[in-house]
């Protein structure tokens, strides 16, 4: 056997570990988080765990943006294109948790508007408003199959709930009208401490 025969055997071994890391790294992931918010007594943990957590892509979204940097991302949704005085309110808190948190992690604010896509019009007033959320459109049906029973989709629409997206596209959080921007800091903070 060559010298470069070997080499080349040697850097072969590699391949089966990378993938395998590759597929492991969100499962362990998704597990820290699922330990660690079913650990915490309901007193601490503001926000409803969803276990087992959401696949995003289920959503199969159509971008109206520039799309973020695979961190995480607190999502809003609605079915108005943010047009209601809530609805910008709750975008604007999402818009400042996501500030807050620049230091610990990547956090995104994301409005995904259930129906139809967001007039030009309108998704420039958006853009001139908040200009570092992503905006997005789903179907209504794509969205009743990802809640799949777990919420119900005219409370996330109508209601001005927030969902929290993981880096690896779990949704594995839900949080009501009731709960403050200062709630979600809290507990995404803790996950940042539990997961680093």
């Amino acid at each position: 056997m060559t010298e470069n025969d070997q080499a080349n055997a040697k850097s072969g071994r590699f391949i089966p570990v990378l993938l395998i890391s590759i597929a492991i790294i969100p499962v362990v992931l998704t597990v820290l988080v699922n330990a660690y918010f079913n650990s915490l007594d309901s007193a601490s943990s503001k926000g409803q765990l969803i276990s087992p957590p959401l696949s995003i892509e289920m959503l199969a979204l159509t971008s109206q943006s520039v799309s973020g940097d695979a961190g995480w991302e607190l999502l809003l949704f609605g079915n108005d294109g943010c047009a209601s005085s809530q609805c910008q309110k709750r975008l604007a808190e999402l818009q400042q948790v996501s500030r807050e948190l620049a230091s610990r992690a990547s956090v995104m604010a994301h409005y995904i508007n259930v129906g139809d896509l967001i007039g030009n019009v309108q998704l420039g007033q958006l853009r001139a408003r908040f200009g570092d959320v992503l905006f997005s459109q789903a179907d209504l049906e794509a969205l009743d199959e990802f809640l799949d029973g777990e919420l119900k989709t005219k409370q996330l629409i109508l209601g001005n709930g927030v969902l929290a997206r993981a880096p690896d596209g779990a949704v594995m959080l839900y949080y009501g009208p009731q709960n403050s921007p200062e709630d979600m800091q809290q507990d995404l903070e803790k996950l940042f401490e539990a997961v680093n």
